[in-house]
């Protein structure tokens, strides 16, 4: 529980200011501990008693993902939810015409199994 919770901001690109730009000011204020609420894993879990304003981030369009049609390359914003990737590469591998579709997820922490198979027989 966060008993010294003073402040709670949820910024968004939908008004005048920049709410990616607004959120990153407030989350540098020295003089307030301010923290980012991005799904709740961590925060709802601390009892730290230092944190004094919460910046909710849910706003933001920080969860998209986006396809590069030159590239073929599918892109994921910073908070998109393992879940939603993970429901994205059964997708994949459902519709994909290679036995073996690439499926990375960079930071390499998560993957296709089957693809991290093979790149690890291949190297």
């Amino acid at each position: 529980m966060l008993l010294n919770l003073r402040q709670y901001f949820r910024p968004s690109d939908d008004g005048p200011e920049d709410g990616l730009a607004q959120a990153l000011e407030l989350l540098a204020r020295p003089d307030v501990r301010t923290v980012p609420l991005a799904g709740g894993d961590t925060l709802v879990g601390s009892s730290d008693p230092s944190v004094e304003a919460v910046v909710d981030l849910q706003a933001l369009g920080l969860n998209e993902l986006s396809l590069d049609p030159n590239l073929g390359a599918l892109s994921a914003k910073a908070m998109v939810t393992r879940a939603r990737l993970a429901a994205l590469e059964q997708l994949v591998l459902d519709r994909h015409p290679y036995d073996t579709p690439e499926f990375l997820v960079l930071p390499l922490r998560s993957g296709a199994a089957r693809y991290l198979d093979w790149v690890a027989e291949s190297v």
